[in-house]
């Protein structure tokens, strides 16, 4: 199935700054105005594509939904940003849930349909296709219950996104046709123990977010069984964990697993990976094992688990705080806390006891620290999903429809992954 409409070249272009850094700037000291003027809106989604544009979306917006806006070079020293054509949605729950790129430089996005019953089959994937300047609404092997919930482009090319309270899908066609994958059933047949988790589901839930290592392995963070990947572009899946399951009895849970937390994780919000591959991710059920922050790092080689550090106490408990954790060529990684509430069990209750929201940055994924220098005013994890990588520089956006951008190394160039 295909939704299109008639090509409209939309001239809305958004004002120049005049930035002092050039497009091979030295290591930046602090966050630097890229661009201002957008369209402003709560939870903004970037990505970059292999050809260095950047687009930009609202999860949320009082203004014009399904809008979509780019800007042709990342390595420019300012942005500038023109509107694409309109999604041609069908029906539209918030406004942008997910967005990313095809290996063509596409600009490929997931939304939620309506949710009353005859909105049920309405699409929820397009593509703009570049030889039509036309949206494509992607075709689907199978519904997706409300529509996409995170979305990503694996170094092959491929698109993968999870949905909510359904499965992950795959498309190696830039995002035109998706193929449904039932990890479940594939965790179930290598690790028989998995299901029922240790919170009591038979099967995954949601899929809260998706991500790709550098190598291909595909990850998906669930809502109930934390954290479980693929090797083999999804044609098998399994725990991360490799000691859930006893190796005498398959059937039987390992309770003496030293990597259990990646089980118990609970409401996956964010998936990332320092250069080594370890992934570093966010599940609110982390408290369990007295982890302050709900952030962790595994040592896939080490076969260990441990908590990050450089956080306030308790400063995640509830929900997905965590949406995106990105990593530079040069291995700096960095995050952004979410909005909700945190939680501080001594008294007295907020506003007495602060915590540190916004920009976290790390040189390994288990040692972080806040970095919000050079954004003025309240950067307060309404930006939660706002974060891209090109090569060595990264940029995130508030609310207020700004981009920032931050070099972490004095050369800038592209190792074709990272958008």
């Amino acid at each position: 199935m295909s939704v299109s409409r008639p090509r409209m070249l939309h001239r809305l272009v958004l004002p120049l700054l005049a930035s002092q850094a050039g497009p091979a700037a030295a290591q930046s000291a602090a966050w630097t105005l890229w661009a201002s003027g957008l369209q402003p809106g709560i939870h903004p989604r970037l990505a970059i594509a292999p050809d260095h544009s950047l687009y930009y979306g609202l999860l949320a917006t009082g203004g014009p939904q399904g809008v979509i806006y780019r800007a042709a070079d990342a390595r420019a020293p300012s942005g500038q940003f023109s509107a694409l054509p309109p999604i041609p949605y069908v029906s539209l729950t918030n406004n942008i849930e997910a967005l990313t790129s095809n290996a063509a430089s596409e600009p490929v996005v997931g939304i939620f349909h309506g949710t009353a019953a005859a909105n049920l089959d309405d699409p929820i994937a397009f593509v703009l296709d570049r030889t039509s300047g036309q949206w494509v609404a992607a075709n689907l092997s199978a519904p997706a219950n409300l529509g996409v919930f995170a979305l990503t482009r694996a170094p092959n090319g491929d698109v993968w996104f999870g949905a909510k309270w359904s499965q992950v899908y795959r498309s190696s066609d830039g995002g035109r046709h998706f193929t449904a994958i039932d990890e479940s059933a594939l965790v179930q047949a290598r690790a028989p123990c998995y299901y029922p988790t240790l919170g009591g589901a038979g099967g995954d839930g949601a899929i809260y977010s998706i991500a790709v290592d550098r190598r291909g392995w595909v990850y998906a963070g669930t809502e109930t069984a934390g954290l479980v990947y693929s090797a083999d572009n999804g044609a098998s899946w399994q725990p991360v964990d490799p000691y859930a399951c006893l190796a005498a009895d398959p059937a039987q849970r390992n309770p003496s697993s030293p990597m259990e937390p990646l089980v118990r994780s609970g409401n996956v919000g964010a998936i990332g990976f320092t250069l080594g591959h370890d992934p570093v991710w966010n599940g609110v059920s982390l408290f369990y094992y007295n982890w302050p922050s709900s952030i962790g790092r595994a040592d896939l080689a080490a076969h260990t688990v441990a908590p990050a550090t450089g956080f306030t106490p308790n400063f995640i408990y509830k929900g997905l705080q965590v949406t995106r954790i990105v990593t530079t060529a040069n291995g700096t990684m960095f995050l952004h806390s979410g909005a909700n509430p945190s939680f501080d069990p001594v008294q007295p209750p907020p506003p007495s006891s602060q915590y540190s929201l916004g920009l976290f940055r790390s040189d390994d994924g288990l040692n972080w620290s806040a970095f919000n220098t050079g954004i003025p005013g309240n950067n307060d994890g309404l930006a939660e999903g706002a974060l891209a990588v090109d090569g060595n520089r990264v940029f995130t956006a508030t609310t207020d429809g700004k981009i920032w951008y931050l070099d972490t190394d004095d050369t800038l160039f592209r190792d074709g992954f990272g958008g």
